[in-house]
C-alpha cells in the first residue's frame, strides 16, 4: 500500500484508560491523519482500525487504499498489504514526508525516523 501508518500514545494507555482530555481529541487527530494520507496522489481512501490485544500503548492503524483498487475496500484491507506487490522504499519515504509535512502545517513538527 502507498502508506501504512500508526498513531500511538506516548504514555502507557489503552483505550479503556485513555484520559478524557486525550479521548476528546482522538476524533480530530484521526481525521487529520486520514485526510493527510488521502492527500497522496496514489491514495483513494484512508482506512483506520484499532488493534492492540496485549499492547501497553493505545494505537490506531491507518491503511491507504490505492487509487483504482476497489477490491481492497472493507475490513480485509490489512491482509492485502501482504499480497500486493511491494512499493519501492523511496516511494514510501516520499509519501511519509508528504504526510508529515501536511500534518505539521496544521500544528506540530514533521519528524521522520
Amino acid at each position: 500500500m502507498p502508506m501504512v501508518a500508526m498513531l500511538v500514545s506516548r504514555e502507557h494507555y489503552r483505550l479503556d484508560n485513555l484520559p478524557p482530555d486525550l479521548t476528546a481529541t482522538l476524533g480530530v487527530i484521526i481525521q487529520r491523519v486520514a485526510k493527510a494520507i488521502q492527500g497522496l496522489d496514489s491514495v483513494a481512501r484512508t482506512h483506520f482500525n484499532r488493534w492492540g490485544d496485549g499492547s501497553e500503548h493505545f494505537h490506531v492503524h491507518f491503511l491507504a487504499r490505492p487509487l483504482g483498487m476497489m477490491q481492497l475496500r472493507g475490513a480485509m484491507i490489512a491482509a492485502w498489504n501482504e499480497i500486493l506487490p511491494p512499493i519501492p522504499s523511496s516511494e514510501h519515504t516520499t509519501n511519509a514526508r508528504q504526510v508529515a509535512t501536511t500534518l505539521a502545517q496544521e500544528g506540530g513538527t514533521a519528524h521522520l525516523s
